[in-house]
């Protein structure tokens, strides 16, 4: 599994001395995209389900809390890569935002745990999607330290999808934007031609 830079800060304030990370080899479109993708701590093994495994315990210090807490406000997101499929999902959420806009009454939640569903299909993967745990949750309301201990699950689920079928998800809810756009410079090539 690849991650991104978020999801790996325990891990590598926790084990940098210990793990070398080992980094993708972007192909032209990912170098172009900005990404930059490096292995992750998470041992997702094929039809090895997990069942509440530790993925590291931290620390979060003063000047840590604020900076995961800006994050949680701007709803940031994580995207990692299994089987060169995207998995994305929130780190936390703020609480009491829809009930006012004094922010002095916000609420803001780190999610300490990832559920894994993945789907397979004979001996291949077909789909992956992870699921936060609305209820591990770090309070990262005040400027104070806390003890994280971060975790994740894993299912393997079976399925009929084939695995050259398994992208279509992401092509059907892409697709009508880009024949839109496609269109769009189809009629202002041929409006500028005719003037």
């Amino acid at each position: 599994m690849y991650v991104g830079t978020l999801e790996i800060l325990c891990y590598l304030s926790s084990y940098a001395d210990h793990v070398k990370l080992e980094e993708k080899k972007e192909d032209l479109g990912e170098i172009l995209n900005g990404d930059r993708l490096v292995s992750g701590p998470y041992a997702l093994y094929f039809l090895v389900d997990k069942d509440l495994e530790i993925l590291c315990r931290k620390k979060l210090t003063k000047n840590e809390v604020p900076q995961f807490r800006r994050a949680v406000d701007k709803d940031y997101y994580f995207e990692m890569h299994y089987d060169e499929l995207p998995v994305w999902g929130l780190i936390g959420r703020v609480e009491n935002r829809e009930e006012t806009e004094d922010t002095k009454y916000y609420k803001y939640f780190l999610y300490k745990h990832i559920h894994f569903d993945i789907h397979y299909n004979m001996d291949r993967v077909i789909e992956i999607t992870a699921r936060m745990d609305p209820h591990s949750v770090l309070d990262l309301t005040e400027d104070r330290e806390v003890d994280a201990e971060f975790t994740y699950t894993a299912k393997w689920k079976g399925t009929y999808i084939l695995f050259e079928n398994r992208m279509d998800k992401f092509m059907q809810t892409s697709l009508p934007h880009i024949l839109e756009i496609h269109w769009f410079s189809i009629i202002n090539s041929c409006v500028t031609v005719l003037l």
